[in-house]
């Protein structure tokens, strides 16, 4: 599929992709992001490996089963708008939802200024709160106060104060990843928990509801993330 990818790019054409807002491309990988993180709760938990349930009720259950199986559509968009897989092996799927650090981080880090420290620190942050609770080492280690898991912990210290130096106290810019993240989750978790009000109330509505739900999460994760990363929100006088 790379190979693939790379012949029609460089033979063919890219579609859209010259017209159409980078940063709208790169929120529509955002949400993809946001789903995994999403559909991993019942193992990952939300942060720190926990709560595995944040709402203990029949209404949780349902709209994790219901993003569970209608998940594909929204990500469906961010396929066709974007290069990306949608696997089964939960390794390879972590891998791809890592793939982001190594290549914003790379990219970033080539161009002016030093936005590499909020992709590098950011995805960094959202895998030590999240993605690596669900690894065979964090299982293993089965709390997040061990010692294995504090050592983890200060290691991230570590790396944040080499990569920022001494002069540069400007820490905030680790969590504009890790926030806009959790934000689009817990705003589709709300979605959805509306969407299951609305339908136990007017059961007739399901066929409404269900689209409407899907557009307004989609539309609304996609284009939030797509004017933050368009630089048009600034924090502290800073990206």
């Amino acid at each position: 599929m790379a190979i693939y990818k790379l012949i029609q790019s460089h033979l063919f054409y890219d579609g859209l992709a010259i017209d159409v807002s980078e940063a709208l491309t790169q929120g529509t990988v955002i949400m993809i992001l946001v789903m995994a993180l999403i559909l991993a709760i019942p193992r990952r938990g939300i942060a720190f490996g926990f709560p595995k349930k944040p709402i203990d009720s029949i209404a949780y259950n349902v709209v994790w089963q219901f993003i569970k199986k209608y998940h594909a559509y929204m990500l469906s968009f961010g396929t066709v708008f974007n290069f990306h897989y949608h696997p089964a092996n939960k390794y390879w799927t972590l891998f791809l939802e890592l793939w982001v650090l190594i290549h914003g981080s790379i990219t970033a880090y080539f161009q002016p200024g030093t936005g590499w420290q909020i992709f590098f620190y950011g995805f960094l942050m959202v895998f030590i709160t999240n993605q690596v609770y669900d690894t065979a080492l964090l299982r293993r280690w089965q709390s997040f106060t061990s010692w294995q898991t504090m050592l983890l912990y200060l290691l991230f210290i570590i790396l944040v104060v080499v990569g920022f130096g001494m002069n540069d106290h400007r820490y905030y810019r680790i969590l504009f990843i890790p926030v806009a993240e959790y934000l689009a989750v817990l705003y589709c978790l709300g979605l959805g928990l509306v969407g299951y009000g609305w339908i136990q109330r007017f059961p007739s509505h399901y066929i409404f509801a269900v689209p409407l739900m899907y557009c307004l999460a989609g539309a609304g994760v996609i284009l939030s993330l797509a004017y933050i990363l368009a630089g048009h929100l600034q924090v502290f006088n800073d990206y």
